[in-house]
């Protein structure tokens, strides 16, 4: 049945079907031309529609509506040149019974008229039933006039009866007798597809477009690179957020035999005049006596009794000025005005008894030469220092108004602002306290002789081993568990960890094109004063400082995404900080928590680097646009009242709410200095974010799918003579178009004209096994520019075989790509070819074909034929 139909609408257009005798009620249809009626969508598999009206006799015609297309959709393609892809929802139509019933049309808006344009472009079939009682009068007004008195089939729909017709071939309309339910649908060819080759010009504004908060209004501050050597091998900020993110470790080990005996110094035991560790864990960094001294110029005599944290020092601070675009060699040859900011908080190789005499001694191990090093072998000239301040403190002074005014004055040639932070944070207890063995510290002594650069004299094939110094464990501060157990009920104290960590800012405009990673929003320092105790926390300094920088910022508490807190895992400092921080964050409601992190239930505390890494991993949650998991949170510390407190401790990866995102860190230092740092940066590292990293492309695509629906110029009331900006209905493969898409969103598009095509020409050729493959000239439509067509008889044969030939030339053949009988096959060449590609007509003997070749002006060429009456 799907075959007769189909072959029904290849030949004459228009089909009719007999669903029942006896018409119930029921009906979909549109009104065609000139048709007055009161008129229905509806969608009987919608959840939305009734029960009474799913389950009524309107079922049956939609379900004959549903098989005609299920039933002709595996012909149509071969036979008409066009796949069924969907089709419309069912329209009910009902005559106007007198003018009573009549009213004014509600008036169209442009994207109601470009919808329906568009839909109706791609309207290749139509089908009408006639729900009944009366009858209804359907005429079709061919669309091509081929002589002077065309014929219009009128044709009578009974209750009970369908008609399927071709929409590119006749225009309708219809008239029903008394009331007459119609139902009506169209089935749709597939929506076109469109290839960008090439996208040029300012395109800033594709990837400046993102959700969430958006920059804020302060002095822009940009972090321009970054640089982490961490334990685990973790030297890399990639590294860093697998493993912060996705991996959900800590790099906390028991004490490498490379550094000492654990075993000699550890006991569980052990109390404050022992001289002994009662813990033996720590993140540990690899590879510390590894030196590249000849790189710094550094000879290995110096660079033997060289403090580690010096040798650090250079290799992380180097990786973040070669990632702002600096090397050695541009140095060299003219310095630069680049300011050095170094945060140590001890110094733990001054108490190591070693053999450093001579002129070395002074400068291998003093903390002040620690940033004058750098300055030195880089030839930078500016002002350095080192502090005893932690990380985030470091990024509040380097931002701070005063070292803008140096910027905006021109005193330094860069603005950049260096964050390195403290080095070597181990936890080794061997010769501090009063009972130490003189045997240890004869073993220190030995082991610290080999303690130097790579260059540096040691026996071939042994590492060199270094011990530090311990000052903290007769002060209670380290956890027995030999972890950062934050936020959880067994926290009882911090662990350790080695790190160094450096930062490159620079005051100029944010650029995330040019790679720039995030922007300092803000920053303050505070002291506590007078408080508890000198090492006590005290929670309103802390809530005055966040309190600082969100007004600093110019944003309100909801905004922020995530606080990575100081949380050192002790049992009184993470709820005063907690309490602090609620206060703040629950001055104004918000919908989603804030996100509460911390990077020392991963790598430890790392003393002089933990609020630099602290403000690192800040800048990552804005370039992934994700909170990170919280390690060894099992059950929580019940100290903490989180009651009424907008904010979640998270063990999972949780995804942010937009693209841009507020970030902040907490630090807090040993003797009551608070401070706060918050970033700003835009998610550029996942497929959710826009950053530049994405495909411009795909920017530019979801661009042009949001745009506003082209201008639809309505002339009349036939849809057919409509105008609608950008491709139009007869746009043809391989039409080229220039598009402009500007910052509002608006696509603009011209058509652009093509060279003269290849294969081109005023004669073309048809050649099948119907003449013996010679050549029949094709005539040219008078109407239609570039369609071209021939007439042929099917002989004894039940197929005759063809291809189009331009001039006559076998090496210009059109032709499909194997022997097909699809009218919807691609058209290859110009080109040389064999017979057996070629396209086949299959019909009874003595039946003609009118065979039509169609060649656009940009090249786009189909083949289509039809048997004649």
């Amino acid at each position: 049945m799907g075959a007769e139909l189909t072959e029904r609408l290849s030949d004459q257009g228009y089909a009719v079907v007999v669903i029942a005798r006896r018409a119930e009620s029921g009906g979909v249809s549109s009104l065609g031309d000139e048709g007055k009626g009161k008129t229905l969508s509806v969608d009987l598999d919608s959840s939305d529609t009734a029960d009474f009206l799913r389950e009524s006799p309107l079922k049956t015609f939609e379900d004959a509506i549903e098989t005609v297309g299920t039933l002709i959709r595996p012909f149509v393609e071969p036979e008409l040149g066009f796949d069924i892809y969907s089709r419309t929802s069912t329209m009910m139509s009902l005559p106007f019974v007198d003018e009573s019933d009549m009213f004014s049309p509600p008036q169209i808006d442009n994207e109601e008229a470009a919808n329906f344009l568009s839909m109706m472009w791609r309207s290749k079939l139509m089908i009408l039933v006639n729900a009944g009682p009366g009858a209804t009068t359907l005429t079709l007004t061919p669309k091509a006039i081929t002589d002077s008195d065309p014929i219009k089939p009128q044709l009578n729909i009974n209750p009970g009866m369908l008609c399927v017709f071709c929409m590119d071939r006749y225009k309708f309309s219809h008239q029903s007798e008394g009331k007459a339910l119609s139902l009506s649908a169209f089935f749709l060819d597939a929506p076109r597809e469109y290839v960008i080759d090439n996208i040029t010009g300012d395109l800033t504004f594709l990837t400046g477009t993102v959700s969430g908060p958006p920059q804020p209004k302060t002095d822009s501050i940009p972090v321009v690179a970054m640089g982490e050597r961490y334990a685990f091998g973790v030297d890399e900020p990639w590294k860093a957020w697998v493993a912060y993110a996705k991996a959900g470790w800590d790099t906390i080990t028991r004490h490498p035999q490379q550094r000492w005996d654990c075993d000699t110094y550890y006991d569980p035991d052990a109390d404050q005049t022992s001289g002994l560790s009662y813990t033996c864990h720590g993140g540990f960094s690899d590879g510390i006596e590894l030196f590249d001294c000849k790189f710094f110029d550094i000879s290995p005599a110096e660079a033997r009794g060289m403090d580690p944290t010096q040798r650090q020092v250079l290799e992380v601070s180097y990786i973040s000025l070669q990632g702002a675009g600096w090397t050695k060699k541009m140095l060299q040859a003219k310095p630069a005005q680049i300011g050095v900011f170094v945060g140590l908080d001890k110094n733990e190789w001054n108490s190591l008894p070693k053999d450093i005499a001579g002129g070395f001694a002074a400068s291998s191990g003093a903390n002040a030469i620690t940033s004058n090093r750098f300055n030195y072998c880089m030839n930078l000239k500016v002002g350095n220092f080192v502090s005893s301040l932690f990380g985030s403190h470091l990024t509040a002074v380097a931002t701070s108004p005063a070292f803008q005014d140096l910027n905006r004055r021109g005193e330094f040639e860069i603005g950049w602002h260096w964050h390195i932070l403290g080095r070597y944070n181990s936890c080794v207890a061997s010769f501090v306290s009063s009972g130490s063995a003189p045997e240890r510290r004869i073993r220190v002594a030995e082991l610290a002789k080999r303690a130097g650069g790579h260059s540096a004299e040691c026996e071939r094939g042994q590492r060199p081993r270094i011990v530090w110094t311990e000052k903290l464990y007769s002060q209670g501060m380290h956890s027995h568990l030999g972890r950062c157990f934050t936020y959880n009920f067994s926290a009882d104290g911090y662990t350790r960890g080695e790190a160094t960590a450096s930062t490159a800012l620079k005051m100029k405009p944010f650029e995330r094109e040019q790679g720039d990673y995030g922007v300092v929003a803000g920053s303050q320092v505070n002291q506590d004063g007078r408080s508890a105790s000198l090492t006590a926390p005290n929670g309103p300094a802390q809530e005055r400082c966040l309190q600082a920088v969100i007004k600093e910022v110019g944003m309100k508490p909801p905004e922020m995404d995530t606080t990575e807190c100081h949380g050192t895992g002790t049992s009184l400092g993470d709820p005063i900080e907690i309490g602090a921080y609620k206060k703040v964050m629950s001055m104004v409601p918000r919908h989603e928590p804030v996100v509460i992190t911390s990077s020392k239930s991963n790598i430890g505390h790392c003393e002089g680097s933990a609020g630099v890494s602290g403000f690192l991993k800040c800048v990552l949650l804005c370039l992934y646009g994700e909170g990170t998991p919280n390690c060894h949170l099992n059950c929580l510390n019940p100290h903490l009242d989180m009651s009424g407190f907008p904010g979640i401790l998270t063990t999972e990866n949780v995804t942010f709410r937009a693209e841009a995102s507020f970030n902040g860190v907490l630090s807090f230092g040993f003797g009551g200095t608070n401070a706060c740092s918050t970033v700003w940066g835009v998610n550029q590292m996942t497929s959710r974010g826009v950053g530049t990293n994405k495909d411009l492309y795909s920017l530019f695509i979801r661009k042009m799918q949001d745009a506003p629906p082209q201008e639809v110029t309505i002339v009349g009331e036939d849809w057919e003579d409509w105008e609608m900006g950008g491709p139009d209905k007869d746009a043809r493969f391989n039409d080229v178009f220039e598009v402009e898409l500007d910052p509002d969103g608006v696509v603009s598009y011209w058509k652009k004209d093509k060279e003269a095509l290849r294969g081109s020409c005023s004669a073309y050729f048809l050649t099948g096994t119907f003449n013996d493959w010679r050549y029949d000239e094709m005539e040219a439509d008078p109407n239609v520019p570039g369609l071209y067509f021939s007439t042929f008889r099917i002989a004894a044969n039940v197929e005759e075989e063809f291809q189009v030939v331009a001039g006559q030339d076998p090496k210009m053949t059109f032709h499909p790509s194997s022997r097909t009988p699809q009218k919807s096959a691609a058209v290859r060449g110009p080109e040389e070819t064999k017979r057996e590609n070629c396209w086949c007509v299959r019909g009874a003997k003595g039946e003609r074909y009118r065979v039509e070749f169609y060649r656009s002006e940009t090249g786009a060429a189909t083949v289509s034929w039809l048997k004649e009456p």
